[in-house]
């Protein structure tokens, strides 16, 4: 869905650079601080101590860079799937309250609706442990979300589910998968479609939306704690 998060993502990242991109996840992978020296609680109010990757679950991140990450992931995928079918990105307005998944997608021998969403497997409210059980609830939320409106319109229904550490859920790598299979059936295959190139430029997207959140994260709280400061 792409909304107002698109032009302050866009406007941040220009002021970001592969080097800053690369340090952001290799600490969010590691599970430390995105920066030295940050303020004690978020802008929500929320302590840092405890919880290092708190932007990445902090409800105050919405709609600005969780929206942003979502959007760009929504591209990509767009622009793959656009090389071997008919691809229409729903347009989200505000206020707004149809039920409408991300990507509509029409190849030779079936229609696709793919909604995409990125979870943080560590965020406090995740319990489970298990392997990708962070992706499967979302998938799970999304199919009773959005059954209805595939049903309505004779298409499948798959959730493009990442979690912020890498991992793909299930139907994430089917929608993967009808994509490689497309291609495979396509006269020639570019090079930059292989199976390899579109594993690398959708875990760019990630990273580069982790970086955003961070680096927003990061602002924001600064900025919150500087004004406290100059009130007291």
């Amino acid at each position: 869905m792409l909304e107002r998060g698109s032009w302050l993502f866009r406007n941040i990242l220009q002021s970001l650079s592969p080097h800053t991109d690369y340090r952001y996840a290799a600490r969010h992978r590691l599970g430390l601080h995105p920066q030295d020296d940050l303020p004690h609680t978020c802008m929500c109010g929320e302590s840092l101590r405890d919880d290092p990757a708190h932007f990445h679950s902090c409800s105050r991140m919405m709609p600005r860079a969780i929206t942003g990450r979502h959007d760009s992931i929504v591209q990509v995928l767009a622009n793959m799937f656009k090389r071997v079918g008919e691809v229409n990105i729903e347009v989200k307005c505000d206020g707004e309250t149809r039920v409408r998944p991300d990507i509509e997608i029409v190849l030779s021998d079936r229609s696709l609706l793919v909604d995409v969403a990125v979870v943080h497997p560590a965020a406090p409210s995740r319990r489970s442990l298990a392997a990708l059980a962070a992706a499967r609830d979302i998938e799970n939320a999304k199919l009773a979300k959005y059954r209805a409106v595939a049903t309505q319109r004779g298409c499948n229904f798959l959730a493009f589910v990442p979690e912020s550490y890498g991992a793909l859920g299930n139907q994430a790598n089917e929608v993967l998968r009808l994509l490689n299979h497309a291609l495979n059936r396509t006269p020639a295959r570019p090079y930059e479609l292989s199976e390899r190139a579109i594993a690398e430029t959708l875990s760019v997207a990630l990273q580069r939306g982790n970086a955003f959140i961070s680096h927003t994260g990061s602002l924001a709280a600064r900025a919150q704690a500087a004004l406290v400061a100059q009130r007291s």
